[in-house]
């Protein structure tokens, strides 16, 4: 979780995800995804180089 990072409401963060700087984050992630934007959404690339 990088600075800025947002969650709202009752959402499920799973295992290993990468949320991105200012992401803001309003429903759940799956496990090994990484979020990007506001709102935040999947990034291509899984949160991985």
């Amino acid at each position: 979780m990088f600075t800025g990072a947002k969650v709202f409401g009752a959402i499920h963060i799973g295992d290993r995800v990468v949320l991105g700087a200012n992401s803001v984050v309003l429903s759940d992630v799956e496990a090994d995804d990484g979020v990007i934007g506001s709102p935040a959404r999947t990034d291509e690339k899984g949160g991985r180089e």
